[in-house]
This record gives C-alpha cells, sequence and structure tokens, in this order.
C-alpha cells in the first residue's frame, strides 16, 4: 500500500541533496552579486561622487526654502547645508567661515551684504576677506558669489543705501578675486528693478517660499544643470 519503504528513503535522501545543492547555488550568487556591487561603488568617477555645498548669509539664506529645493533638485549629486543666520552683516559671516570651512565642504554660495549695507566699505572689505579665506583654506573649492536681491521699501532702505547696494552688485558681477561663479539676482526686481517682484516677496527684503524656490532653480539652471559643474567642481 505504501510501496517499498527503501525507495521512499532514497526518495527522501535525493530531495535532501536537490536542496541542497539550490541552497549552495542561491548562496554562491548572493556573493557574486555582493562583490559587483561593492566593485560598483568603488569605482564611481570623483564627478560622480556627492559633493558638499555649504550656503552661506544672513536671513535670506536661513529661510530655509532655497537650500531644501537645491536639494530636491540635485538629489544624489550635491548635498546643500544651511550656513545662514538671521542678521548676519559681512563682519559676522567672515567669523564664522573659520569653522565652516573645517568641514571639508566642495563649494561655498555666499549671500550677505544687505545688513550693514549702510557701511559700504566695511561690508566690501569683509566679503574680500570671505573670498580670501574660503580660498585659503580650502582651496579646491569653488566659491559662488551671489548678488544682493532687490529690497526697496523696507525699513532701512533709502536712496543712499540703494547706491551703495547697486555699487556692490556690480563689484560682485566682474569677478572678484577668488570667485569662481557668480548669481546675478537682479531678474527678481519689479518695473523700477529696486523692488522685488510682488510675487517673490514675503516682505520688502526676504523672499516668500516661492521666492526662494525660483532663486534655487536659477541657482540650478544658471551653476548646475546639465552636469556644467561649478568653476574647480566639475
Amino acid at each position: 500500500m505504501y510501496g517499498d519503504p527503501w525507495e521512499l528513503l532514497h526518495k527522501c535522501e535525493r530531495n535532501v541533496l536537490f536542496w541542497k545543492v539550490i541552497g549552495f547555488v542561491a548562496l554562491g550568487a548572493a556573493v557574486v552579486l555582493s562583490v559587483v556591487l561593492v566593485f560598483v561603488n568603488s569605482a564611481r568617477t570623483p564627478s560622480e561622487a556627492v559633493r558638499k555645498v555649504a550656503v552661506v548669509g544672513d536671513s535670506i539664506v536661513a529661510h530655509g526654502g532655497m537650500v531644501r529645493e537645491l536639494n530636491l533638485l540635485l538629489t544624489n549629486r550635491y548635498e546643500f547645508h544651511n550656513h545662514g543666520v538671521p542678521g548676519d552683516s559681512t563682519g559676522d559671516v567672515r567669523d564664522r567661515l573659520e569653522e565652516i570651512t573645517s568641514q571639508g565642504y566642495d563649494a561655498y554660495i555666499v549671500l550677505a551684504g544687505v545688513n550693514g549695507i549702510s557701511e559700504i566699505k566695511s561690508t566690501l572689505n569683509n566679503l574680500i576677506q570671505c573670498y580670501r579665506l574660503i580660498d585659503s583654506r580650502d582651496g579646491d573649492a569653488s566659491i559662488i558669489a551671489c548678488t544682493l536681491l532687490p529690497w526697496k521699501g523696507y525699513p532701512t532702505w533709502n536712496e543712499t543705501n540703494q547706491s551703495k547696494t547697486d555699487f556692490l552688485n556690480e563689484w560682485i558681477k566682474l569677478y572678484p578675486q577668488h570667485v569662481d561663479r557668480v548669481v546675478d539676482f537682479s531678474w527678481m526686481g519689479g518695473e523700477d528693478s529696486e523692488s522685488m517682484q510682488e510675487r517673490y516677496r514675503g516682505d520688502e527684503l526676504h523672499p516668500n517660499e516661492f521666492g526662494q524656490k525660483e532663486m534655487a532653480k536659477f541657482i540650478f539652471r544658471t551653476i548646475f544643470e546639465n552636469k556644467k559643474g561649478v568653476g574647480k567642481l566639475k
């Protein structure tokens, strides 16, 4: 009724052997796959590695919308880190760079100068020192300098400060020493070019969330799109 018990025993032994073979094959395949993945990851070229970028500035940077959008736009290629502090002047930024440059960044985006613009000589001199300090401490890093945004209508704005803003922006657009690329935000201005367009502004000085995202998209198109890289950052 149940057949030959010895035949059943041989069938069981054959089944056990079969599954042992299958197990060894699966284990071997897993080992081979792991080796391949390790090789692929180790073979990534420097241009494929994730690069770290410090975004340095005042409250416009500290808002965070621009940095968040840059991270979304450039996932797996760049990591953008927010080093914005509300109220920071260019002197404050300079003083913080000693610590920031110790973190091993591949590039620095610098957006500062509106706080303290009335003291244009010190503002300009501090920016020069910022660019020089980054280059001296992190010579392989790229420096991206940003012009000031339009800000007419803010309580501290006046015609004299506007003239100083224009002067500083024109100087930045001439690519100061140590600067690799320039981002010009003048397009955010309205018809008179001195006021921020209403759709971009939270107040007359600070962009709203939409404005922050548009700034990030502009930096993306200007600097990073199509893997153009930036300065030394190829």
